[in-house]
């Protein structure tokens, strides 16, 4: 079995500007490059899922999403990052692009689309992580044996108070995408 990084992208791989589908507005967030070297050289297959309800709410179609996502994957393979495979959701339960308007288990919270990769990759979920910058990101830590990090949180925001509520104690937080590589280094450093 692989273990593997599932990664949230607007707010954890990219700045998120909102509803971003355009390509020169795409901007790696600082450290983002060297923690995606990090996990490579631990032998983590990285996985990025995403919802883009922009899709369903009529703001950009799945072609622009296509492109931008193109020139991500581009742009990473130049500096030797390989991600295994990208998922969307393109759907949302009021939508106005009607054939996206459904209630759907790709759309994080829901780990319809995580599932999807453990099936296709043999993914072991305990080996593995989530990371994101909203609590959505890491639902699956609370089905089965991935660990996470929510990032960008600290234990006054309303998103910490709610992990910690929902007694959690695989997911934790960073600071950013590099913090958290740097946790599960030393995690792998005391593993070996």
């Amino acid at each position: 079995m692989n273990k593997a990084i599932f990664m949230d992208r607007d707010g954890t791989i990219n700045k998120d500007t909102g509803y971003l589908y355009e390509v020169q507005k795409f901007e790696f967030l600082p450290g983002v490059i060297e923690a995606l070297k990090i996990f490579q050289k631990m032998n983590y297959w990285l996985y990025i899922i995403t919802n883009q309800s922009g899709i369903a709410r009529g703001y950009y179609t799945e072609n622009d999403y296509s492109i931008i996502t193109q020139y991500m994957l581009d742009c990473l393979r130049e500096y030797g990052i390989e991600i295994k495979e990208v998922l969307y959701c393109p759907h949302h339960p009021h939508a106005t692009v009607e054939r996206y308007k459904k209630e759907c288990n790709c759309r994080k919270p829901k780990t319809g689309l995580f599932e999807k990769i453990q099936e296709k990759w043999d993914i072991d979920f305990s080996k593995s992580y989530a990371i994101g910058d909203k609590i959505s990101d890491c639902e699956i830590c609370l089905y089965t044996e991935c660990r996470g990090y929510v990032l960008g949180i600290d234990e006054w925001t309303l998103e910490f108070q709610v992990l910690k509520e929902r007694s959690c104690l695989r997911v934790d937080q960073a600071i950013d995408l590099s913090d958290a590589a740097k946790k599960i280094k030393r995690n792998y450093d005391g593993w070996k």
